[in-house]
């Protein structure tokens, strides 16, 4: 955890821990969402740090269950004591109701495309920019944090990676895999190649304003 933040921890006598999470759909991970865990990782420590996505599978973009993506994040060298199974990645109850909220800081790292599924609103229940301007951690029962991830280009014959141009690339014929996703696996790539479909639909995506320890 970089030397700032301990100093913010250290001046919040009621903060006896700081969980930091990484939520998404990861459908499937790529080299882009590893490179903002591994900042995570370097900012906050592996023992803070968390990824959470959901078992849903919705056909064509999200063809991949829990499991599944657990195997290729684990692939990637994330422990699986970080990645944790939450029937909605933004709020993440399944994770949070292990911790006491009354003790507890909790950051939400974001992407900047997804910054739009949080209101953020005034009062006892809101979400707060992490900033420059922080001096002192609330804890998640009355306050939870959002932090933009930096945000890692990765060019490809595609287009710039993302989920979309990922899939896209992984259906494609004569595409090199190990390359697209930094390692080689023959029962993963088969297994995704299998999972993977090219076609593309709009998500909806949801709107969230309360404090997501409630349940």
């Amino acid at each position: 955890m970089n030397i700032k933040l301990k100093t913010i921890l250290e001046l919040s006598p009621n903060i006896d821990n700081l969980i930091v999470i990484y939520p998404g759909r990861f459908q499937p991970m790529g080299k882009h969402h590893v490179k903002v865990y591994e900042w995570m990782i370097n900012e906050f420590g592996m023992k803070n740090s968390y990824i959470t996505t959901s078992n849903k599978v919705e056909l064509p973009d999200s063809p991949f269950n829990f499991q599944e993506k657990r195997r290729i994040m684990l692939k990637n060298g994330i422990s699986g004591r970080n990645i944790i199974e939450c029937r909605s990645p933004y709020i993440p109850v399944e994770l949070t109701e292990n911790f006491n909220i009354d003790r507890t800081a909790a950051v939400l790292i974001v992407g900047h495309k997804d910054m739009d599924r949080f209101e953020h609103v005034g009062g006892k229940y809101h979400f707060q920019y992490l900033n420059e301007e922080l001096t002192e951690f609330k804890p998640l029962a009355q306050n939870s944090y959002l932090l933009l991830a930096p945000h890692y280009s990765i060019q490809t014959e595609e287009g710039e990676m993302c989920g979309t141009v990922l899939r896209k690339l992984l259906t494609k014929e004569g595409t090199n895999f190990q390359e697209v996703m930094g390692w080689g696996d023959a029962e993963l790539q088969e297994m995704i190649s299998q999972k993977l479909k090219p076609q593309k639909i709009e998500e909806t995506k949801k709107v969230y304003s309360m404090p997501f320890y409630i349940k």
